[in-house]
């Protein structure tokens, strides 16, 4: 190609199968180094693009768990608060039925004190009777 191709066709970048241009650039190496640096600067704004890329879908994924953790923390949360009032509420009952088995039991007691006073008055007015066939016969059929 003669310069004056060239020089017409100084905008449009013509390369051979190497790579290499056949012609040189009429505004010198100013030119050509900054296409090259312009391509490299591109170059590089992709790579950063793909990189912010794997940030943001990184971002995604760790909101994403977060969130299902904090799901999970939620869940729990209620299932803990529900076994507490189903606690609380066997312990009211227990409770209760504490209160009543006292209650019961102090009845018993004294409906035992009762029996032994009655076994005790009765025992004494058989000890009072003269006739010993008679004591026998009240002290069985009372006791019993």
């Amino acid at each position: 190609m003669d310069i004056w191709a060239c020089t017409a066709l100084s905008d449009v970048n013509i390369a051979d199968a190497s790579g290499f241009d056949q012609c040189p650039s009429p505004l010198g190496t100013d030119y050509r180094d900054q296409r090259l640096r312009l391509a490299e600067l591109e170059r590089d704004v992709q790579e950063l693009r793909e990189k912010v890329d794997e940030e943001v879908h990184k971002r995604r994924v760790v909101d994403f768990d977060r969130e299902l953790a904090i799901d999970a923390l939620r869940e729990k949360t209620e299932e803990v608060r529900q076994r507490d009032e189903t606690i609380d509420a066997q312990n009211a009952l227990l409770s209760l039925a504490w209160a009543d088995a006292q209650d019961l039991a102090s009845s018993h007691q004294s409906t035992q004190d009762a029996l032994q006073l009655l076994k005790e008055y009765i025992e004494g007015i058989l000890a009072s009777t003269p006739d010993p066939e008679l004591n026998a016969n009240k002290k069985r059929r009372h006791c019993s």
